[in-house]
């Protein structure tokens, strides 16, 4: 990327860069590899008003202070840092509250450091249309997805090439992620009492979009800004990727807790879960299915099916399920040597 001076960045908005409209907020743990590309994105971003870098570092090991630390030296009236003694995170403390709360822009634009931004404008567009609509709370839009290097084909949460508002039912009659958290700009109050109501759940992405639906006006933009990378180095996917039945059990069981706490809010009380929660299960019995924990992942995919019929395969497994085993030993093995066939002739 060619980046600007710090110089040339603060005279291309004439303003008060101590009073940023939109601050730029980025947690990071251990990301070294990555963050560099995360800041640089920012840097580039083209707005008519000026904003705010702050970078909340959760005691990184691994040199991400160090990187992050380069970049705030040489753009010091832009960037600015919070660098934790101890991880907060382990604590159950919120990082995006921490900084949030530190945070001079009354939107706040959230990107992890591991994740980048792709589109010069994104920010000035966004923010351009939650000022065209002050009772807008949230923006969010689809993104790419970056694996080994590479863009995957399919964008990632894409719901029509249309500008549309979304309520909390709709985001949670999505099986999965309904909006890459690379892609939100959010006003700053909402984000704090969000982050508040829901403090220790297991991710916050999801309560952060219904308390932004139920409270205000949440609003898809299909404009495409942002990447995600999958499975990157001590990201929240890689460490579900490791011991994944545990893993995922634990999850369930801290998101069920935070459900039902949710139910305490006004505006809440009704919503329909059974979506998330049928995913949630599916999930787990593939896990089960790959482990051939057979009395498992029977009761799994029956969980996952009596909430709520998602995909067509998760409805083959529920009438299947009491003869996986079978099924598994027959065919796993030809599906293993297909596998193993494809990887040669590849090479070949």
């Amino acid at each position: 990327m060619n980046l600007l001076s710090e110089f040339e960045i603060l005279d291309r908005v004439k303003a008060d860069w101590s009073s940023p409209s939109v601050t730029f907020l980025c947690t990071t743990y251990n990301q070294k590899d990555y963050v560099g590309q995360t800041i640089e994105s920012f840097l580039v971003q083209k707005t008519s008003f000026p904003y705010q870098i702050l970078i909340h570092d959760d005691k990184s090991t691994d040199g991400t202070k160090e990187v992050i630390e380069g970049y705030r030296l040489k753009y010091p009236n832009i960037i600015k840092c919070i660098y934790q003694d101890e991880n907060k995170y382990s604590q159950g403390i919120s990082p995006i509250l921490i900084a949030a709360k530190e945070s001079d822009g009354d939107y706040i634009a959230l990107c992890e450091g591991d994740d980048y931004w792709i589109n010069e404008d994104k920010i000035e567009n966004q923010f351009n249309l939650m000022m065209s609509d002050k009772s807008i709370s949230m923006v969010v839009a689809p993104g790419e997805r970056l694996r080994d290097g590479e863009l995957l084909s399919d964008l990632h949460c894409y719901y029509g090439p249309n500008e549309k508002s979304v309520t909390a039912q709709d985001i949670l009659n999505v099986p999965g992620m309904f909006a890459p958290t690379h892609s939100y700009m959010v006003k700053k109050s909402y984000l704090i009492n969000a982050e508040e109501a829901f403090i220790g759940a297991p991710v916050s992405d999801t309560f952060i979009e219904l308390y932004c639906a139920v409270f205000g006006k949440f609003v898809y933009s299909p404009e495409v800004g942002s990447v995600y990378r999958l499975a990157a180095k001590n990201s929240w996917s890689e460490t579900m990727a490791s011991n994944k039945i545990d893993n995922q059990l634990k999850f369930i069981a801290s998101m069920r807790q935070t459900i039902e706490k949710s139910r305490k809010i006004k505006g809440f009380e009704d919503l329909d879960w059974s979506v998330k929660l049928s995913a949630m299960y599916y999930t787990l019995a593939l896990y089960y299915l790959k482990e051939k924990e057979f009395n498992s992942f029977s009761k799994a995919i029956e969980k996952s099916y009596n909430y709520a019929f998602i995909f067509k395969q998760q409805k083959m497994l529920f009438y299947l399920k009491d003869h996986m085993h079978l099924i598994y030993d027959s065919f796993y093995p030809v599906l293993l040597l297909r596998r193993k066939l494809k990887v040669v002739l590849k090479r070949s």
